[in-house]
């Protein structure tokens, strides 16, 4: 008996620890590939530089700029070099059909995370049509390859942890360019370890298992977009502050819908997730070009009043 318990113990420990573990790898070995421009002294479509236009500034919420700019340049040549290589392999030679089941596959793994934040949000509506969504999915969508449950018009639900925090009014924190992982703040980074725990394969598969199943899904997802990303890279006015604005109001946007508060229509968040839509670039083009030329002129009265002062020290 003493052994039983012990050993009850011990596997329990185990599997915390590989919990653990894994979530905190998963964070930085999940690629929601990113792309753009050089953010290190590289020319921002008009006469000024990135580093003359967008200097490290608490006010937009991103005091880090900096390093995130040095750590978003490093995820630029990882997706260019590595991931958006392999995913183009991967579509051509895999059939679409079978690209579609690891999607739904996916998707279908990912629900008990969404239904569990669908009941910290008090959304038992949405609870109930995602437990339906498994329950359809996993019978009649053998284990989950078809998506019988859209076919059936139940609604997809996309609920994490990281809004559940906003919902009850947890600040959003910095801005963070995560190693690999893309686009985050320190609420939505938390939110993604939990979220991540909550998947079967953390406490069923071994970690080999555990990094091809999200490796496959990955070269999956990425292989949508490889078009669209390669637009937005070329497009982008800057690159770095156009996917930190759009990835920024999109959360605010999912947290508000949670509340139930309006909020002015905001990217998708599926470009980086590589899911179903599209980032209209032109309108956050103009956006960022707007919000970079307000950087500039503060900066320039900034300095001229520096240079005033200056002078009337010097006379006196």
């Amino acid at each position: 008996m003493r052994w039983t318990s012990w050993r009850g113990f011990r596997v329990s420990l185990i599997s915390g620890r590989k919990i653990l573990f894994l979530s905190l790898m998963m964070t930085f070995l999940m690629p929601f590939a990113q792309s753009g421009a050089d953010p290190v002294g590289a020319g921002v479509s008009g006469t000024a530089s990135v580093s003359e236009v967008s200097e490290p500034s608490k006010s937009n919420g991103d005091p880090l700029e900096k390093m995130n700019r040095g750590i978003f340049w490093l995820n630029e040549k990882g997706d260019i070099y590595l991931v958006a290589p392999a995913a183009r392999v991967w579509r051509w030679v895999t059939p679409s059909f079978v690209r579609t089941a690891v999607v739904n596959v996916n998707r279908l793994i990912l629900m008990p995370a969404i239904f569990g934040n669908d009941i910290f949000q008090l959304k038992f509506d949405k609870a109930g049509e995602d437990f339906l969504r498994v329950v359809f999915n996993a019978s009649f969508g053998l284990g989950g390859l078809i998506d019988v449950a859209t076919m059936v018009d139940i609604p997809q639900n996309d609920e994490d942890f990281g809004q559940t925090l906003g919902y009850w009014g947890v600040p959003h924190g910095p801005y963070l360019m995560l190693p690999l992982f893309g686009p985050a703040t320190v609420r939505d980074g938390v939110g993604r370890v939990v979220d991540s725990g909550a998947t079967f394969y953390f406490t069923l598969l071994p970690i080999w298992g555990t990094f091809i199943i999200r490796g496959v899904d990955l070269l999956n997802l990425r292989s949508r977009y490889l078009e669209e990303v390669d637009e937005s890279r070329r497009d982008a006015f800057d690159y770095y502050v156009f996917m930190r604005e759009a990835y920024m109001q999109n959360r605010d946007a999912k947290v508000a819908r949670a509340r139930g508060e309006d909020y002015q229509r905001a990217a998708d968040d599926d470009l980086y997730y590589f899911d179903d839509e599209e980032l209209e670039i032109e309108e956050y083009n103009d956006q960022v070009e707007r919000k970079l030329q307000r950087e500039q002129e503060k900066k320039k009265q900034d300095n001229e009043a520096s240079t005033q002062k200056d002078a009337g020290e010097v006379k006196q």
